[in-house]
């Protein structure tokens, strides 16, 4: 072999390389929505998606947010202290039925007094 034919075989050699990694990242990706099946709009509902498919060994949290179209911030994100806002709405709406007349000023008012 000469020396030109050496540079074209490993040339051809790396060029099939990078070809199997992106054909094995398409039929991932491809895994992924069939898995899916349903289209997922929302954060909220990819979320436990992404979770599931890092969970079954199909991918990384990062390739999953990838292939969901999320970012991993909110992928990983948890959220905390939902005890005091959930309360706090159910009261809203106690003086609301309570004071059908109040608009959301005065009920923040009230609100406000109270603490």
């Amino acid at each position: 072999m000469e020396m030109a034919d050496t540079k074209r075989f490993k040339e051809s050699v790396n060029e099939n390389g990078e070809l199997k990694k992106m054909l094995a990242d398409e039929m991932l990706k491809n895994r992924v929505w069939e898995e899916s099946l349903k289209k997922v709009v929302s954060a909220s509902v990819k979320k436990p998606l992404v979770s599931s498919l890092v969970e079954s060994g199909h991918c990384s949290v990062r390739r999953a947010c990838r292939y969901l179209s999320l970012s991993r911030l909110s992928g990983h994100y948890r959220e905390r202290g939902g005890d005091g806002k959930k309360k706090l709405i159910e009261h809203i709406i106690a003086l609301s039925q309570r004071y059908p007349r109040y608009g959301y000023c005065r009920i923040r008012a009230l609100l406000m007094r109270e603490e």
